[in-house]
């Protein structure tokens, strides 16, 4: 049901973040905002007293901004995630960085700050992307743990399959922008119930944390 795990790749791609602190968990919600599903795990995390990463589609931002706002001032990062969800790995450098530039407006338009923290589309990147993420600012994060909550799969299910792969450092990708975001939300305080008894504190990753998102100029 889980992917697998694509971290064993950080040798290849040293640059990128894949896995954070050995005490600690980083939990990463892509594909939003959702006018229906964000507000909801919004909602659990406030409850929970968890900060979380949100890698947000560009072109879902327009009129959704009120959720980006609720986002940025609940203390998670807004992340980017690309303007049109398409896979940036290869394409024509013009078109790549159109892409992070839009979303980078997007966000910043509606918060005021511009995100630190770039996830390609589907995971899809190549060499190229270490120099763009320079000259643009932005960490590259990828994951380590993602069990696949975009399938036709039970909340049970989906908490079971993040017990058995956790591990401390693990980066957890989850959506709330798919059209079955609604089982994910019924698993979450499941999921942080495993993290919790595996002793583990969740916490954005380091970069969000030292660099956290920058001021428009």
């Amino acid at each position: 049901m889980f992917w697998p795990d694509p971290s064993g790749l950080r040798f290849l791609f040293p640059w990128v973040l894949w896995r954070t602190s050995p005490d600690a968990v980083t939990l990463t919600f892509d594909d939003g905002p959702d006018p229906e599903w964000t507000p909801r795990v919004l909602d659990i995390l406030g409850r929970e007293s968890v900060r979380a990463v949100f890698f947000m589609t560009g072109r879902k931002i327009r009129g959704n901004e009120a959720v980006v706002r609720r986002v940025s001032g609940e203390g998670h990062a807004a992340g980017n995630h690309g303007f049109s969800h398409i896979p940036l790995a290869f394409r024509r450098p013009d078109r790549v960085l159109e892409e992070i530039r839009r979303t980078d407006s997007e966000i910043g338009n509606a918060t005021d700050r511009r995100p630190a923290l770039f996830r390609p589309p589907y995971g899809r990147f190549d060499p190229r992307f270490r120099a763009w993420m320079r000259n643009t600012g932005h960490t590259l994060v990828m994951w380590s743990l993602m069990p696949g909550d975009f399938l036709a799969v039970t909340p049970e299910a989906l908490v079971a399959a993040v017990r058995k792969r956790l591990t401390g450092g693990a980066v957890i990708v989850l959506h709330d922008g798919h059209e079955r975001s609604a089982g994910m939300v019924q698993a979450l305080p499941g999921i942080l119930s495993a993290i919790r008894e595996a002793g583990l504190a969740v916490r954005p990753p380091d970069a969000a944390i030292l660099t956290g998102p920058r001021p428009l100029r």
